[in-house]
């Protein structure tokens, strides 16, 4: 029933697209939301946002591994959070 929405969700995001989305987003506002960088970086930003109070996080990675990248902040919040 879902196939057709995990399916797509699992094909790579045109760069076209990409590039349109980044246009609409001041930059101040990417980085204090994205998660980018190395693990450090997102570790300390995700300690920032608890600290002012956020109780759930959305991970929309972009990419052709983003299997790989959600899988990888995972283990850095779980580190995190011991």
């Amino acid at each position: 029933m879902y196939s057709r929405f995990t399916d797509a969700g699992r094909r790579p995001y045109s760069l076209l697209a990409q590039k349109e989305a980044a246009s609409l987003l001041p930059d101040e506002y990417v980085r204090k939301m994205a998660f980018a960088g190395n693990q450090a970086h997102a570790v300390r930003h995700i300690a920032s946002l608890v600290d002012a109070g956020v109780d759930s996080i959305s991970v929309f990675p972009l990419g052709r591994a983003r299997t790989e990248t959600v899988r990888a902040f995972a283990a850095s919040v779980e580190e995190y959070l011991g």
